[in-house]
């Protein structure tokens, strides 16, 4: 611009040796030529360069709000230096056991480490400032074996299993076993005659108990309902009375067996007396 007859001096600025523009620098970190520092590109790495939470853990600090309930084992979390795996006899001279990172075999087992010492004392503390009635004493008379199946005649039965495998489950562990003795039923003559007929085998008449196995279903709970569900349609159906049974049950029932060779030389008349 000319003032006066004189042209005004601009300034050039020159980038030094070696600076680069904005859009140099955002193509060499897209393209990882960067030579300073390098951002990972998504969340999850940039999450995975943060140290694990087990080595910034103080020893003074309240674990039962790290680890408040049950869960799977997680060495980002527990700051213990725990070791498990398999080793041969040649192996265990030379190396140690797996470490806690990534390690399956400790996700696999269950772990206690939601009822140390100081998680009981709280909880225990907790039912008894807020719930005084569940902290009634255990009656002495459930102690018998006779009094608990007269107040708790219905007994489950089922079994968890630990193995080292792929899969954390056990199709075993679905499998619930039912059993009831029939007295506690207030079933009449014919209905328990009628109810030992409908589940024939299951029923042992030395211990009057009923035992039924459930394992249909593909969860441990859902075998259990069945079982309940089972019994109750047994206990209903058997107090039936269908047209075709007899209504008097002071009637005697009568039994007419005839020999079987009389029957054989009927028949064998019926057939000549035909061919003639």
């Amino acid at each position: 611009m000319a003032t006066g007859g004189v042209k005004k001096f601009n300034e050039l600025f020159l980038y030094p040796k070696g600076r680069k523009t904005f859009m140099q620098k955002t193509l060499d970190t897209l393209f990882d030529r960067s030579e300073g520092k390098k951002f990972a590109k998504t969340s999850s790495a940039r999450i995975s360069v943060r140290k694990p939470r087990a080595l910034e853990q103080s020893s003074d600090q309240d674990w039962m709000s790290v680890w408040p309930a049950a869960q799977s084992f997680r060495s980002s979390v527990v700051p213990l230096p725990i070791r498990m795996g398999y080793l041969s006899n040649k192996e265990a001279k030379v190396k140690l056991p797996r470490a806690a990172y990534a390690n399956l075999e400790l996700m696999k087992i269950p772990n206690f480490l939601h009822l140390t010492p100081h998680h009981i004392q709280r909880h225990c503390n907790a039912i008894k400032i807020k719930e005084r009635k569940f902290c009634t004493k255990f009656p002495d008379e459930l102690k018998d074996v006779e009094c608990q199946q007269k107040y708790f005649p219905l007994e489950f039965r089922y079994s968890d299993y630990i193995h080292q495998g792929t899969n954390m489950r056990d199709m075993r562990s679905r499998q619930v076993t039912m059993g009831i003795r029939l007295d506690v039923l207030d079933l009449d003559k014919p209905a328990h005659l009628k109810f030992r007929q409908l589940v024939g085998d299951r029923y042992n008449k030395d211990t009057d108990v009923f035992i039924v196995d459930s394992d249909r279903c593909p969860s441990r709970k859902q075998n259990r309902e069945y079982s309940e569900y089972l019994l109750t349609v047994l206990y209903y159906e058997s107090n039936k009375t269908e047209p075709c049974e007899p209504i008097k049950e002071d009637s005697p029932v009568k039994e007419e067996r005839r020999p079987l060779t009389n029957s054989l030389n009927e028949n064998d008349t019926i057939l000549r007396a035909a061919n003639n």
